[in-house]
């Protein structure tokens, strides 16, 4: 993946949900990829941030941030199946929007003040430094997945963009997107900044080099971007997108030797 061509990018999108099934822990397969790559860009589609304490949550994204140089957005989104609320300590099913509410306001806070405290009825946090400053000024652009009304309101208040579903009739995508943008309005924002993104999930051994050509994935009328992701972070392509990370480590453990 790193050796496309020089200004070529691309974004790779991580499915992440730890659903306690073959799935690998997101955001350690995300640091992975950040290591393993140099063009790409990536993001997730979605990150359930009810399983991360808001400052471990804070202190995870930035330093990805500083390992990817930068090439990293984050999907957000409040989740959609109650058992994994349960099994997440600090989840609360009934506040779910509530709370990825007062995260995406927290990362916020987090990633442009120090020292930053917090409190609200989630959690509260005393004064603490956070100088490991974001790459990108105000942190990552943030992405908000999810087809609810109130899914699309915080797309206009708090996202960069959406991050959209197939399949849907575009009446319905248009209805979607109007109160994304009449949020955006109402918050004194620029409904035509936002942006809209589309997950494409890819099986094992699609070469990156056919993806231009070999999906017409969209969100029907509105304009989007395509995002690859490989289709349940299957072994064979973990393997292979870990290979360049276990090459770079032997060299250092060589050299130490030395």
């Amino acid at each position: 993946m790193a050796a496309r061509p020089a200004g070529s990018r691309r974004t790779m999108v991580l499915r992440a949900s730890p659903q306690m099934t073959r799935y690998l822990d997101p955001v350690l397969l995300w640091t992975v990829a950040a290591t393993a790559t140099s063009r790409i860009r990536l993001n997730a589609s979605t990150l359930s941030t009810f399983y991360y304490e808001p400052v471990h949550l804070a202190r995870l994204l930035t330093t990805l941030g500083v390992l990817s140089e930068g090439r990293q957005d984050v999907g957000v989104g409040i989740g959609w199946m109650k058992d994994e609320h349960d099994t997440a300590r600090s989840a609360d099913w009934h506040r779910r929007g509530r709370q990825l509410d007062d995260l995406l306001v927290f990362l916020h806070e987090w990633w442009t003040t120090t020292p930053v405290s917090w409190e609200s009825e989630f959690f509260l946090l005393p004064p603490v430094h956070a100088d490991l400053r974001p790459v990108q000024p105000g942190g990552p652009p943030i992405w908000i997945g999810g087809v609810s009304e109130a899914a699309m309101r915080r797309v206009g208040r708090s996202g960069t963009g959406w991050l959209g579903v197939e399949g849907l009739q575009d009446k319905v995508t248009d209805q979607l997107w109007s109160i994304a943008r009449r949020a955006a309005k109402a918050a004194g924002r620029d409904p035509d900044e936002l942006k809209t993104a589309v997950r494409v999930n890819l099986e094992p051994g699609t070469s990156l080099d056919s993806l231009s050509t070999g999906s017409n994935a969209s969100l029907g009328p509105v304009p989007t971007r395509r995002s690859w992701m490989p289709s349940q972070c299957s072994p064979p392509w973990t393997r292979r997108l870990i290979s360049p990370v276990r090459s770079s480590v032997d060299g250092i453990d060589r050299d130490a030797r030395r």
